[in-house]
């Protein structure tokens, strides 16, 4: 087995393990998860506890990769999130790099 499929192997066994538990989440940057709180607020899960995202629902946009079918953030939450560049300069650096890819995707 390749280390992509490896890999996806494993997000997708990640995912059944959260679903099947009833836990919504959505993929972000490949490996990370966020989870929707009680009050429908979108939640980053760090081991120190949680912390917020957005309080606005992200949806059900699903897309697929190679056979595994995920939750994703919506396109235009990316683009309204990478708009405004961190102040930290390698951050922002990024930020304007993920912006300018953004605005190619349809």
């Amino acid at each position: 087995m390749t280390k992509d499929a490896e890999q996806l192997a494993a997000l997708a066994s990640v995912i059944e393990a959260l679903t099947d538990r009833g836990i919504d989440s959505w993929l972000f940057g490949g490996w990370a998860v966020l989870l929707r709180g009680d009050d429908g607020a979108v939640l980053i899960p760090f081991r120190a506890g949680r912390v917020t995202w957005s309080k606005e629902p992200f949806g059900d946009d699903v897309a697929e990769l190679g056979g595994v079918r995920a939750r994703v953030i919506p396109l235009d939450v990316l683009r309204s999130g990478k708009s405004h560049p961190r102040d930290d300069a390698s951050d922002a650096a990024k930020d304007r790099a993920d912006s300018e890819t953004l605005s190619r995707v349809r």
